[in-house]
């Protein structure tokens, strides 16, 4: 059975009591996690947003302990509204006020303006489903939920409307996928990484591993995880294919909170919510078919209802019909329904097989083009040009490093020792160019900056990464 409107209402305020708890630790009531973690929102932004997000951090900040007790005050305080039917309404109106707050300065709009935002790795943000539950679940009468009874035409207690968010939130999660701005796979595989940092060992291997999974086939990838997201959002539609749309869910939710949200990051200091994944599953059990009722089948048996009366004089004799030859059944095979399978099963495996389908073929189209790159790589080396190694056997002294779309072009690249490294940075967004062992360090690096570091003396390796964004790594080599 599909959970009900009052259980979906009391779920959601056990999420809130439990974003309560976590707002409450320490680190939240200095001004520290406001300046520095919080602030981490604004990156990639639009200058407004930034402007904004700045301006209320400055605000709190100010004043941490006496806002963040409040902040921990509304959280407490809607999660035991939503436990109650007489103070739902007001909790779910003040839900939504109160959440859109914190997903423009907390969480930066789920980092959608930036590319950046994934349903995988927690868009739109918990502080949207959390209202957006409670308001499908809106309770009908104060007092006496009867909602709880689920309505004649779709079977749902949260009606049709849960159908059509579900939709408009999964199918506009597989648009996310798209690489419009960014190559294949790297805004995956960089959630993945920056979702891990703080976590337990366990969890970052596991987040690498995932990561390292994406780079070997970063089209296909998202290709399937667009597919298998439209099928999510598209099969509830259809009743023969709505539990395996549900089941396909909830083994995606769980993905996404173990690798995409790293459980919401509350295994580490400071995380304040169990991020999206916990809502997605508890949307999937409330859109749950039921079962269907079993009708009682009424058998008349004849011989059982007494002597056959004789017909009275004068009336006609009732016209006796032979009973039926019974049929003897074809043997198996030989029948033509046997081996076919019903049609709601066929509907059910549409999705499976189109995913299939198109998983296989981006995943062709990636391993050709990787074979092209590398049968194009030898003759490249043989005519002795080079784009990021320089493959000639004198080192430059001067190179040019250019930061663009959250990445270093290129990421590998080899100098003299004592050389001039320019780096450029034209992304929208402050970086770092640091090696990992401290041989070279440039410091901050505004939008549209260009600053200057000197290479090591010492021939070698030396990788790098940016201090502020630690996916955008590379290796600077040194000979």
């Amino acid at each position: 059975m599909p959970l009900s409107r009052r259980r979906v209402r009391q779920a959601v305020g056990l999420f809130w009591l439990l974003d309560g708890v976590l707002q409450a630790q320490p680190g939240f009531f200095g001004p520290q996690v406001w300046r520095e973690d919080i602030a981490q929102a604004v990156m990639g932004e639009p200058p407004w947003v930034r402007h904004s997000i700045f301006a209320a951090i400055a605000v709190i900040a100010a004043h941490p302990a006496l806002w963040n007790a409040l902040f921990v005050a509304i959280q407490l305080g809607i999660g035991l509204a939503l436990l109650t039917d007489r103070l739902a309404r007001p909790a779910i109106v003040l839900s939504a006020l109160y959440g859109f707050g914190v997903w423009w300065v907390g969480e930066g709009f789920g980092a959608l303006p930036t590319g950046f935002g994934l349903l995988a790795a927690g868009a739109p943000g918990p502080v949207v489903l959390y209202p957006v539950l409670c308001f499908l679940a809106w309770p009908r009468r104060p007092g006496a939920d009867h909602d709880d009874r689920p309505r004649a035409s779709d079977q749902l207690p949260l009606g049709r409307p849960a159908l059509v968010a579900w939709g408009v939130l999964w199918v506009g999660g597989s648009l996310l996928e798209v690489p419009w701005v960014y190559p294949p796979g790297q805004v995956l595989t960089a959630n993945l990484e920056e979702a891990s940092i703080g976590s337990p060992s366990w969890l970052v291997h596991l987040a690498a591993q995932a990561g390292h999974l994406v780079a070997q086939a970063p089209l296909a990838t998202d290709v399937l995880l667009a597919v298998a997201q439209v099928a999510v959002g598209l099969g509830v539609w259809w009743r023969p294919t709505r539990r395996p749309a549900l089941l396909l869910a909830l083994v995606l939710a769980g993905l996404f909170w173990v690798f995409g949200q790293d459980f919401g990051g509350i295994l580490a200091p400071g995380g304040s919510d169990p991020s999206s994944a916990p809502l997605l599953a508890l949307w999937a059990l409330a859109l749950w078919p039921p079962a269907p009722a079993s009708r009682p089948t009424r058998s008349r048996n004849i011989s059982s209802s007494g002597p056959e009366r004789a017909p009275k004089k004068g009336a006609m004799a009732p016209t006796t019909t032979p009973a039926p030859t019974p049929r003897t059944p074809e043997p198996a095979g030989l029948s033509p329904a046997a081996g076919r399978r019903p049609r709601g099963v066929r509907l059910a495996l549409l999705p499976v097989l189109a995913a299939v389908a198109l998983g296989l073929a981006a995943c062709s189209s990636s391993s050709s083009s990787s074979k092209a790159t590398s049968s194009a790589s030898p003759a490249a080396a043989s005519s002795g040009t080079s784009t990021g190694t320089s493959a000639s056997s004198t080192a430059p002294h001067s190179f040019h490093l250019v930061i663009k779309n959250f990445a270093f072009h290129p990421a590998d690249f080899t100098v003299a020792p004592g050389a001039t490294i320019t780096v450029t940075n034209e992304d929208s967004v402050t970086h770092t160019f640091t090696a990992r062992d401290g041989a070279f360090n440039t410091g901050d690096i505004p939008p549209g900056h260009t600053v200057t570091v000197t290479a090591p003396t010492k021939p070698g390796s030396y990788p790098y990464l940016c201090l502020i964004h630690q996916f955008m790594t590379g290796v600077l080599t040194v000979r």
